[in-house]
């Protein structure tokens, strides 16, 4: 089923892959189905994305940020995230995230520092970015030295001129290009370069996605007792690539998460279709695409990384990270490598 076609349920979810996976003609042999969930987001994703790895990180194994910033930058503050977090990374104290991370990890919200020692993380900033400015992402990367991440476990791609976007190989505005659908064309594949950092060689090239296997879930069902889809800025559905052969099979897992002013009803899908399925297709990947909601407090319709859904937004209790949490679980389960 094609996901314009509305939310299906997730039996109706599994018959329709079955009746795919019969129709495939091939499926190739992709990664281990072992192989542990990894997660990549842009701009407030991108720091959703950290945010997921450091909390979750006895779920995850690696993590692709672009255009983000370190673990509670905005430590629950609007303008601390405007000008730290994205325009000011001098003000940035490493040493300060890095105590209360630590810190943290003591009240159980968040997972030992020291599964962070073995992931793997791949960093993009922009030169032209004048968003998010390359001086925050330098200092992530500060902040994963700081949290024992090995030094050869880190990628990073700061040399290309590109303005705040997700950049592709052949798709999107010119490369210094700033607006919607904010993804750009560079000549440079951050999906791929992402991908094979995070799983170093055992990235198969990419093969054409077959777009009805784009299917639509409820996100409601995986949200924690006392929210809704309002309150935790979550959209009614949320989306999930799932290659020939992964509903009859074990495949690996990955979440990919949009910036701000990239939901699917604002760029009508763009980001869940032209990032990472081809990949996908290749390797026998599922690609979890969460959808955030555009609120009265989140406009653009934004992943929580400064705590308009709570003060709590960034550890294990967050309304959004643990229904993110919920739905790697629950494909993990049905689909993955569990």
């Amino acid at each position: 089923i094609n996901a314009e076609y509305g939310e299906v349920s997730m039996d109706s979810m599994h018959l329709q892959l079955v009746v795919l996976s019969v129709l495939a003609i091939t499926t190739s042999a992709g990664l281990p189905s072992t192989s542990p969930p990894t997660v990549s987001g842009i701009s407030a994703g991108g720091y959703m994305a950290v945010q997921l790895q450091v909390a979750f990180s006895e779920t995850f194994s690696g993590a692709g940020v672009i255009a983000g910033g370190p673990f509670y930058c905005a430590q629950a503050n609007l303008p601390t995230a405007l000008s730290s977090c994205m325009t000011s990374p001098a003000l940035i104290s490493v040493a300060e995230l890095a105590t209360i991370t630590r810190s943290t990890v003591f009240t159980g919200t968040i997972d030992p520092v020291r599964n962070l020692e073995s992931h793997r993380v791949y960093l993009f900033s922009g030169t032209q970015d004048t968003v998010v400015h390359p001086g925050v992402m330098s200092k992530l990367n500060q902040y994963y030295l700081a949290m024992g991440v090995l030094p050869e476990n880190i990628a990073s791609q700061f040399s290309i001129p590109a303005e705040h976007a997700f950049v592709t190989a052949d798709f999107g505005n010119n490369c210094s290009f700033k607006g919607p659908p904010y993804m750009n064309n560079c000549n440079f594949d951050s999906a791929g370069a992402i991908l094979h950092q995070l799983y170093p060689g055992q990235i198969q090239p990419p093969q054409p996605a077959d777009p009805r296997r784009v299917l639509g879930f409820s996100q409601s069902k995986f949200l924690e007792v006392g929210y809704t889809l309002v309150t935790a800025a979550l959209s009614d559905e949320g989306y999930v690539y799932m290659p020939s052969g992964c509903d009859i099979g074990k495949c690996a897992l990955h979440v990919a998460l949009h910036g701000c002013l990239q939901d699917w009803e604002v760029n009508n899908g763009l980001f869940v279709n032209h990032t990472y399925n081809d990949w996908a297709e290749a390797n026998q990947m599922i690609v979890l695409y969460p959808q955030a909601r555009r609120t009265a407090v989140n406009p653009k319709g934004c992943f929580d990384w400064w705590g308009y859904t709570g003060v709590d937004y960034a550890c294990k209790l967050g309304a959004q990270m643990r229904a993110v949490k919920n739905m790697v679980d629950h494909f993990n389960l049905a689909y993955g490598s569990t």
